[in-house]
């Protein structure tokens, strides 16, 4: 597991790529919607952000290795990414009528606290948390999904690696 979603080295197949992308779907998910419970689980939203990154990067790198592309093309897929999401996150806005400058400035009104600032930002963010959240989870899906469809298993040996099944 370790080598599947920290190491970018070799080859990953559709099913297992496929696999290994619901997990990080879900675990996303879960860090998404946690800091609804408290406020205090902000603070896990860098650390865990970075590591789920990272764990992204290597998936799609074994999956572009298995199909004899570079690592370089995740660049493309992470560029689908913040464009999906930041249409998808704007599109939730309009829908909601949620404002996030004013939602922030609520929030620092609140006080100079920081805790006490950080607990407002949970309190104004609420209403759109999980709508966010579950569209960024099916977006992700659906990312993982195409372009697993589109990146053909190279099905020799390649520069990255032995074949997989």
């Amino acid at each position: 597991m370790n080598n599947l979603y920290f190491s970018p080295k070799g080859r990953l197949g559709p099913s297992a790529f496929m696999r290994a992308a619901i997990l990080l779907i879900i675990i996303n998910f879960v860090f998404a919607v946690l800091p609804l419970l408290s406020a205090t689980f902000y603070f896990l939203a860098a650390p865990v952000g970075l590591l789920l990154f990272w764990a992204l990067f290597c998936t799609w790198a074994r999956r572009l290795h298995d199909a004899g592309k570079s690592a370089w093309m995740f660049l493309l897929v992470l560029l689908v990414y913040i464009i999906i999401g930041s249409l998808t996150t704007k599109l939730i806005y309009m829908l909601t009528g949620f404002d996030p400058v004013a939602a922030q400035a609520a929030a620092a009104a609140k006080g100079t606290d920081f805790m006490a600032i950080m607990k407002a930002s949970v309190g104004t963010t609420r209403p759109i948390a999980l709508p966010i959240a579950i569209t960024g989870a099916v977006t992700s899906y659906i990312i993982f999904f195409v372009g697993n469809r589109v990146l053909k298993s190279d099905p020799e040996e390649n520069q990255y690696g032995p074949a997989t099944s």
